[in-house]
């Protein structure tokens, strides 16, 4: 059986849920298997090992605005957390 085929047997209108419905929704959500297909190589968060290099955690790469750049570039997040313009 599918998702779309189990839910399809869903009678509602996306907002009312009887207490049927919402039995047949938890016996679909234990059904799912949500558990990572890599395991973590520590218990810290965002510790999976990826074949994609990300940019850090490290604001090395940010450089200070400059007269003439253009202020859509300006990073907001690296200014208000520095003090300076970003």
């Amino acid at each position: 059986m599918t998702a779309q085929s189990y839910l399809a047997r869903l009678q509602s209108d996306g907002i009312h849920l009887g207490v049927k419905e919402l039995l047949q929704y938890r016996q679909f959500a234990n059904l799912l298997d949500l558990t990572p297909r890599r395991t973590p190589q520590a218990r810290l968060a965002g510790s999976y090992l990826t074949k994609h290099k990300g940019r850090g955690m490290e604001f090395d790469e940010a450089r200070h605005y400059q007269p003439g750049d253009d202020i859509r570039a300006i990073d907001w997040r690296v200014t208000a957390r520095t003090g300076k313009t970003h």
